[in-house]
């Protein structure tokens, strides 16, 4: 299974290769007049997979984090139904 954002250096190139990448995408992001990183998409899509209901565990895995706690750390305020969902579980008054 390959991980999201695990870098395989081609035997050819070395990591030279990543690093090209990086910079290719900073350069981007600055010409473009975006703020980003090559880290970006690969925190966005996991947010996404919170936000639509994959589980914590499933992401830390997909994501490649070796703890547990890392995941937690960053998406587990992404409830899967969003901040109104969230609210509408305190509406009592029905």
């Amino acid at each position: 299974m390959a991980v999201l954002g695990a870098h395989q250096p081609s035997a050819r190139r070395g990591d030279r290769t990543g690093e090209s990448l990086r910079r290719g995408v900073h350069y981007g992001c600055k010409v473009g007049g975006v703020g980003g990183s090559p880290h970006s998409p690969r925190h966005t899509f996991c947010a996404h997979m919170v936000i639509v209901g994959v589980p914590l565990r499933r992401v830390q895995l997909l994501a490649g984090h070796s703890d547990y706690a890392t995941t937690d750390k960053y998406y587990a305020h992404l409830p899967p139904e969003g901040d109104d969902g969230a609210v509408a579980k305190l509406n009592f008054l029905r």
